[in-house]
């Protein structure tokens, strides 16, 4: 008896040490997609939102969603009088923590080109369009864990900078300028999953009623009357043998134990 449970506790701890061995939520298989700016005084890092939202916007997974980010309040937190550290735009995937190194995931995803509208300036069209399959890996860097996304920050960067420049104060200005970013973005795959497709509702066809039978048909006069087939005792229940066993089994255990004892 001791060594069975000194199995059972064995196992209890292997299973406990692997619980929390990786951060990967499965349950969060949707893509968050940002537009970010960095300033290195203090290294304060923004990103763009839907209007009246509060974070950057979500894709599950089948999913297909129109961005059109128009709210920058957070841009006004920046300062960029010591430079811009960068900026640009990534595609995270949700089901990898900030919080461990080495988790990984392959997502696939449909992309349009990317417009900015700034006052003040030409639309800047940013041409990423494609479908993608991006292998992801969390890294360990000295600040924290990162690279839990599929970036375009060059595809970006190099954009808005053929028209401002690489000044800071240029691109602070031409950030502070901005109306609205949009761009269409279909979440395809997870690691090769991909949604479920919707599932069809048919319309069964409709059937016709039988038509009425005017003349009711009357038994032959001669016919013999039906014998009813008999009807089979009920079969005793299958458990009740084992249930009445069990108890017996149990109490032989227990006599057997006792006399070892």
């Amino acid at each position: 008896m001791k060594k069975i449970l000194a199995v059972a506790m064995a196992l209890v701890m292997v299973v406990s040490m692997c619980v929390g061995v990786s951060a990967l939520d499965e349950s969060k298989k949707t893509l968050m997609p940002q537009v970010w700016i960095q300033d290195t005084n203090g290294y304060t890092w923004v990103e763009a939102k839907p209007a009246g939202a509060t974070e950057a916007p979500h894709v599950a997974l089948g999913e297909t969603v129109d961005v059109v980010l128009t709210n920058f309040d957070d841009y006004s937190k920046l300062d960029m009088t010591s430079g811009c550290n960068g900026y640009g735009f990534q595609i995270c995937d949700e089901t990898l923590s900030t919080e461990t190194a080495g988790d990984s995931s392959t997502i696939g995803f449909t992309i349009s080109d990317m417009t900015f509208k700034a006052d003040g300036y030409d639309d800047i069209v940013v041409p990423i369009a494609g479908s993608y399959t991006k292998d992801i890996k969390t890294v360990q860097y000295d600040w924290g864990v990162g690279d839990n996304n599929a970036n375009f920050n060059s595809e970006v960067t190099a954009a808005i900078s053929a028209v401002v420049g690489t000044d800071a104060k240029a691109i602070f200005d031409y950030f502070s300028a901005l109306t609205s970013i949009s761009y269409t973005i279909t979440y395809d795959s997870y690691n090769g999953e991909t949604a479920a497709p919707a599932a069809e509702t048919e319309t069964p066809a409709e059937t016709e009623a039988p038509a009425e039978t005017t003349a009711e048909t009357e038994a032959p006069a001669d016919a013999p009357a039906e014998t009813p087939a008999e009807t089979p005792a009920p079969e005793a229940p299958k458990t009740g043998l084992a249930l009445a066993v069990v108890p017996a089994v149990m109490a032989l255990a227990a006599v057997a134990v006792s006399k070892k004892h």
